[in-house]
């Protein structure tokens, strides 16, 4: 009996000293690269007609540079953790806004080129994860998060240099994420993950140039949406505590009908069908980790 109990005892205190060697801190911070294309349109009234697209604004390959820092903590072996944020300056991007007069994009009325190369990107994610499977080789883990992301889109026109018109844009809410890390070797690993998002939309903009309308707030836009994304990445350990990151994004956002108000300087409100915001995304990290 005596020899069962030091046998316990021994095999629990082991297991206890191998958790407590294990890196239970890991904080990495770098550069980040990122690529959008974004577009939304609203209709002419409530109902979605007169015309269903009375006007439409679309982003083309808005391009920022920025920096990240992320941490985990392992307060357990089997949970995990989470924390991000990411800031990057819009450094290129150009896009057309347009109104038509019949429905299906006919007969436009308004259709004009513009420049976007200002403006900025963030990203904050925080929450835990659970890993539900671990090998000596690879493990495996799902968790929740709370995340948001907010995009500041400038309209600038070099004909016209009074312009100044800027579109806020925020995708934000919970995320449901599934992912895996591999030990190809003592110092290289690959990591892998696919995320669900259900997310609110929130819209501002400010058309400067058009009197009729209220600034800094000309109108508001809401809605519901989704948003799917992966991630793959690859790690090499300089030594058991340094090592180099590199990360690629890849997703895609979409939300539902929802709603548009303008704000006029008549203190009179218009309301119309917000037909939705469509974003498509490319991302690149590149930093360096510590393990403690």
């Amino acid at each position: 009996m005596f020899r069962l109990l030091f046998c316990l005892s021994a095999l629990l205190l082991n297991g206890a000293l191998v958790y407590a060697q294990e890196h239970r801190f890991t904080i990495s911070a770098g550069g980040a690269a990122n690529i959008s294309d974004f577009n939304w349109s609203i209709a002419g009234n409530m109902q979605g007609q007169s015309p269903n697209i009375l006007s439409e604004l679309q982003f083309k390959k808005v391009s920022s540079l920025g920096i990240y820092i992320e941490g985990s903590y392992r307060p357990l072996r089997w949970l995990e953790l989470n924390g991000s944020w990411q800031k990057n300056g819009t450094i290129s991007g150009d896009g057309v806004d347009t109104d038509y007069e019949g429905d299906n994009r006919t007969h436009p009325t308004y259709n004009e080129t513009f420049t976007s190369d200002r403006g900025w990107l963030e990203t904050f994610s925080a929450g835990a994860q659970v890993c539900f499977l671990s090998r000596e080789r690879y493990r495996m883990k799902a968790g929740l998060f709370y995340t948001s992301s907010t995009q500041n889109y400038y309209l600038l026109n070099s004909g016209l240099e009074d312009l100044r018109s800027t579109y806020t844009a925020k995708w934000y809410g919970p995320k449901l994420s599934i992912g895996a890390d591999y030990n190809c070797n003592k110092k290289w690993t690959l990591s892998a993950a696919f995320a669900y998002y259900l997310v609110k939309y929130k819209a501002t903009a400010n058309w400067n140039l058009i009197e009729a309308l209220m600034h800094p707030v000309s109108f508001r836009q809401t809605a519901n949406g989704n948003m799917v994304d992966g991630q793959l990445g690859l790690s090499y350990a300089l030594n058991s505590f340094c090592s180099l990151t590199l990360t690629g994004l890849i997703g895609r956002a979409a939300t539902d009908q929802g709603l548009d108000v303008t704000y006029m300087r008549t203190n009179h409100q218009i309301s119309t069908q917000f037909n939705g915001a469509h974003y498509h995304y490319y991302g690149l990290r590149i930093g360096a980790g510590i393990r403690f």
